[in-house]
């Protein structure tokens, strides 16, 4: 028998049964080792000699850099990580592998179980091996891997994959599918949870990130694909939440602490989570829809911000320099397009706001932008003709909407030129799928809007005129 199914089943042993891939199973059932041995830590995370209880994971990568978080067994005494280290090789056998130890944490009272790595000095376009040893022990089921991105400025095709909306540790099957997409990372536009966590202990927003690890679908696929992350309402402080709520400041540090993430470019003081990171020639823009936010029942005027002052003088400031990128993705986990008379929790109810910044958009002359968005359970797509929120109309980029990753479904916004597909009221998976092509000149954008089996549901075709 497979060693990984083996231990798997040995972990199984006296449970009545457990779920994986939406299904259940008797306890004395043998699983193929393809389906099992991605998943054998993450379905008995606390097995004997385990150097690792969940994780790991990666992201905020780049052409040279990457970010490694994973979190030690209950039973690992807490104190100095004697021995602990993140090795990682451009071979899966780590011949040639090079070391990275842990860093300290960016919180005052850290988890003393969470670990954070980073390597750096990577070369661009490479794809790399990574694993958490202690004293040259290892858990085999946690092989990473991660390839990075190509250097900035150079002409590279890449295809991405991106969604929102997931039930709390869900384990269905997209996730299995995404990864069998290979895309260069995963862009998670919110609501990785659903626990609208009100707690001001940031001990229950730990347990939300480990619910989702303990998934093992989530895990062999974050384990392959590093992420890139932005948070909605529900892991932000609940359902509609706005900036000012009470544990604002504590699921911040969560976030700092559990989720491997590009550099936040924000003052901390302010508790966004903004970010930015490039592709070869693309310039992907991370906007914090949450933290700056004022609540959405307030009129709708000046005043009244979807991004908060400093976010939006950042997002603006970076759009006057925008012109000299062939292709800008911006990131906003609630849509854009929207009409204003609009009651979801959407731009349709910041257009204010919104009209300012078409404003600032057309002025500037750009035709290389792309909005991505989550939050509404539906894939959908609009190639400009309805985004008319500037004074006497335009701007008219693109939006590409993906969700739930697994969930109800729901319509909200629109117009749509491509008509919007959600799920029934029992639930689904839906995700979207990004295949950039850059000739050197121009850049093909192809977006693929897919159900939870990987079948094209709907497409968007267009073109950026580079430089």
């Amino acid at each position: 028998m497979d060693k990984d199914v083996a231990k798997s089943n040995d972990c199984l042993a006296g449970r009545e049964s457990f779920s994986v891939l939406s299904g259940t199973f008797p306890h004395d059932m043998r699983l193929p080792a393809a389906l099992l041995a991605p998943a054998a830590f993450f379905l008995c995370p606390s097995l004997p000699g385990a150097v690792l209880g969940f994780g790991p994971w990666s992201g905020g990568v780049t052409h040279e850099k990457a970010e490694i978080i994973a979190k030690l067994p209950v039973t690992a005494q807490p104190g100095p990580d004697e021995g602990l280290k993140l090795e990682l090789s451009a071979s899966e056998s780590f011949e040639e592998s090079r070391s990275f130890p842990t860093l300290p944490q960016p919180l005052a009272n850290p988890s003393p179980y969470i670990r954070r790595f980073t390597a750096t000095g990577l070369k661009p376009s490479t794809t790399y091996y990574y694993r958490v040893s202690r004293n040259g022990a290892f858990d085999p089921e946690r092989l990473g891997t991660f390839t990075t991105t190509p250097a900035p400025g150079t002409a590279h095709s890449f295809s991405f994959t991106f969604g929102s909306c997931s039930k709390t540790g869900s384990d269905s099957p997209v996730y299995l599918t995404m990864k069998g997409f290979a895309p260069l990372f995963f862009l998670q536009t919110g609501d990785l949870h659903y626990e609208d966590v009100k707690s001001l202990d940031i001990k229950a927003f730990r347990s939300c990130y480990q619910r989702v690890w303990s998934s093992p679908t989530q895990a062999a696929f974050y384990r392959s694909t590093p992420i890139a992350y932005t948070w909605d309402d529900h892991d932000f402080t609940g359902n509609g939440s706005a900036g000012g709520s009470p544990n604002a400041r504590v699921v911040y540090d969560a976030y700092l602490e559990n989720a491997p993430h590009h550099t936040i470019l924000a003052p901390a003081t302010e508790g966004l989570i903004t970010q930015r990171f490039e592709v070869g020639r693309v310039l992907f823009l991370m906007l914090d829809c949450r933290a700056g936010r004022s609540s959405e029942e307030l009129p709708d005027n000046a005043s009244k911000t979807m991004l908060g002052a400093w976010q939006k003088k950042w997002f603006k400031d970076e759009l006057s320099q925008a012109k000299e990128r062939p292709l800008v993705f911006v990131v906003s986990s609630v849509s854009w397009v929207s009409p204003a008379s609009d009651k979801g929790d959407n731009w349709g109810r910041y257009t204010t706001e919104r009209t300012e910044l078409s404003n600032h958009i057309k002025k500037l002359g750009l035709k290389n932008l792309c909005f991505l968005s989550g939050d509404a359970h539906m894939l959908a797509a609009d190639d400009g003709a309805n985004n008319q929120y500037a004074e006497g109309g335009g701007p008219g980029f693109p939006c590409l909407q993906a969700a739930p990753l697994d969930k109800n479904g729901s319509i909200k916004g629109g117009p749509w030129s491509v008509a919007p597909i959600a799920p029934g009221p029992e639930g689904g998976s839906q995700f979207g799928v990004v295949r950039v092509t850059d000739s050197g000149q121009d850049l093909k954008v192809l977006f693929q809007g897919m159900d939870q089996g990987g079948t094209e549901k709907m497409r968007l075709e267009f073109t950026s005129p580079g430089k």
